[in-house]
């Protein structure tokens, strides 16, 4: 467990982002080396499955490589170019700086989800040294879901050894659950058109 700030009934609007981030990064690398896979992730509110109230990430070390890590890397491993280096269109795009965009993906699993996605191709976040500049488009876009719906969710998806896998974070509010399509079918339904996802979350 990763405890953000000393503060009880913090927010992360309230932290220093980037040492945040620092940490993050630290952890990340002190496991990975020694596990399949490192999932890192963050639930605000009882919705989106927190069980502590103060605010904090989570970060497992895992012996396995989970189904949807393996699917992306299979799925990066077939496309001809990354699909992620690409600039995305203009009019999905949340928020940008230097080294990192933010924006809404077509085909969404949530409604306003955001996918933060760094500019130069990296496998994982152990190879981030742009800190500052991660810390404050991951505030920006926590910001922006937390105005959608308060619960929300953060997950790091990284591709450690995966060199034609390009590593991102996944930032969506909780407005609704899984229900039966989706549990039976492991498909997911967006009402929300990205365009107008990424006009609300700017």
């Amino acid at each position: 467990m990763i405890v953000e700030s000393p503060r009880h009934g913090a927010t992360f609007a309230e932290v220093d982002a980037a040492e945040v981030v620092r940490v993050y990064i630290e952890r990340y690398r002190t496991h990975a080396s020694r596990a399949a896979c490192v999932t890192l992730f963050k639930n605000e509110g009882e919705r989106a499955g927190a069980s502590i109230d103060h605010l904090h990430s989570q970060l497992m070390p895992l012996p396995f490589i989970p189904p949807r890590a393996g699917r992306e890397v299979s799925a990066f491993s077939r496309a001809t170019s990354c699909p992620l280096c690409a600039r995305p269109e203009s009019n999905l795009i949340v928020h940008e700086n230097d080294a990192f965009v933010s924006f809404a993906p077509a085909g969404s699993m949530h409604a306003y989800e955001q996918w933060i996605v760094p500019k130069r191709h990296q496998a994982d976040i152990g190879s981030v040294t742009e800190v500052s500049e991660l810390g404050a488009i991951l505030q920006k876009a926590i910001g922006a879901a937390q105005r959608i719906a308060s619960p929300h969710n953060v997950l790091f998806m990284n591709f450690p050894g995966q060199a034609s896998a390009h590593w991102y974070i996944d930032v969506f509010p909780r407005m609704t659950s899984m229900a039966g399509f989706e549990l039976a079918t492991g498909t997911f339904i967006d009402i929300i058109d990205p365009a107008a996802a990424a006009r609300r979350l700017r």
